[in-house]
């Protein structure tokens, strides 16, 4: 004895929690239970994924030398026409593609081109000896340009995290810009 009214306004305030989601065509579902992550990530994608039990795995798209922005020479402090090494991968969190990981590092740390970069980067420096101390973090909202490779729509809003990690003495280790796609995602502070 409810009315439609009352029956769709009640559907659209759960698919406005995300509790619900509608398919144009297809019907109104349950909505998948979304990940928990941790925003504050100081331990690295990989360990976080460990400790919260997801199955974490990387695909390699390219490695190898290429430039920096201007603001990652400031951070690094080296000049504009320096090389730095360029990792990018695309991260899949329970078998889903979720991050594409940008990663730029000084030339001095060139091994990195003859390690497995499926893993985790921390763990490769932490091989060579060299660990993060300190990182600083920052958050934008994005959109995607690379929709196919995160399995979302074009121009879709994404999480944009850009790090800054260091080692011992403030010494600068490498930027990390990481674009979420957060369908599946929540994060938490």
């Amino acid at each position: 004895n409810v009315s439609r009214v009352t029956i769709r306004g009640a559907i659209l305030e759960l698919v406005s929690d995300g509790l619900l989601i509608r398919s144009q065509g297809k019907g109104t579902f349950v909505a998948p239970k979304k990940k928990l992550q941790s925003a504050n990530d100081t331990t690295g994608l990989t360990e976080s994924c460990r400790r919260l039990g997801k199955e974490l795995h990387s695909q390699v798209l390219s490695a190898g030398y290429s430039y920096a922005t201007k603001a990652e020479c400031d951070f690094l402090k080296i000049d504009e026409s320096e090389q730095i090494i360029e990792v990018v991968r695309l991260r899949f969190i329970d078998r889903r593609p979720t991050v594409i990981e940008t990663s730029h590092f000084l030339k001095k740390y060139d091994f990195l081109l003859h390690e497995n970069l499926e893993g985790s980067i921390f763990e490769c420096f932490n091989k060579h000896g060299i660990s993060v101390h300190t990182s600083q973090r920052t958050l934008e909202i994005s959109t995607a340009t690379e929709a196919e490779l995160l399995e979302t729509k074009r121009n879709s809003s994404l999480l944009l995290f850009r790090d800054f990690q260091s080692g011992g003495f403030d010494t600068p280790l490498f930027v990390a810009k990481q674009l979420y796609n957060t369908q599946d995602m929540v994060f938490y502070l």
